[in-house]
């Protein structure tokens, strides 16, 4: 950048630069004339392209990302949460090397996962995949057995939310919680009816769970998952 004649020049395709020096006029030869800039070129910049997790011989989830200029300085870590999203374990880290490609097979998965890849770029920016669930119907489900069902699953604008098992009360209360992948409560409400109707079109992507609570006693009724589509 030139601070004399408010001028710039891009160098990556332009090699060579003409100016004049003006004896007269220390800004045109003085310290502070030329300044040179640095930027990342948004083109270039690490992109995740693919992210799959799918079951694998026996009880194993193979996970599988591909990606774009990561060259050698991206970290990416596999996460698995087995909770309906509260919470997320490492299960394994793998090197960037520039190949584009890369792979982790989870030896130990839970009956009901979900999985998500954590990227951080050169500049220790960090960011989410997609989260996919991978889940083994021939082992116990706990959600699966819950008290509560939840319907359409996957869903994109309502979800219906209904109790199976009512509190044995004339003045039973429910309290209906959403909680996102972070484990942090989206939508709440308390009803004395054993079901709810809640509006979702606004919830980015992802795996929710639905947690129910006796709203008075404050006694676990259960909890189940859905899908935002």
């Amino acid at each position: 950048m030139d601070a004399f004649k408010h001028d710039s020049l891009d160098m990556r395709h332009n090699t060579t630069y003409m100016f004049d020096v003006i004896k007269a006029d220390t800004g045109s030869y003085g310290a502070y004339r030329f300044k040179l800039v640095l930027r990342q070129n948004p083109a270039l910049a690490y992109h995740l392209l693919n992210f799959t997790a799918s079951k694998s011989t026996g009880k194993q989830v193979q996970v599988n990302w591909v990606s774009e200029n990561e060259a050698d300085y991206t970290n990416f870590t596999v996460e698995r949460s087995t909770d309906g999203g509260v919470t997320y374990a490492i299960i394994g880290g793998v090197p960037s090397t520039g190949a584009g490609s890369y792979s982790l097979l989870d030896k130990n998965p839970g009956d009901n996962n979900l999985y998500r890849l954590k990227q951080e770029d050169i500049n220790n920016n960090v960011t989410y995949s997609h989260i996919i669930p991978v889940g083994f119907a021939s082992q116990s489900n706990k959600l699966a057995n819950s008290n509560i069902n939840v319907y359409p699953n996957p869903a994109s604008s309502t979800v219906s939310i209904a109790v199976k098992t009512a509190i044995n009360s004339n003045s039973a209360s429910y309290r209906f919680t959403i909680v996102n992948s972070y484990g942090l409560v989206i939508k709440q409400a308390v009803s004395t009816q054993t079901n709810w109707q809640a509006n979702i079109s606004d919830l980015p992507p992802g795996s929710y769970i639905v947690r129910v609570l006796d709203s008075k006693a404050g006694n676990y009724i259960g909890d189940t998952k859905f899908i935002k589509n």
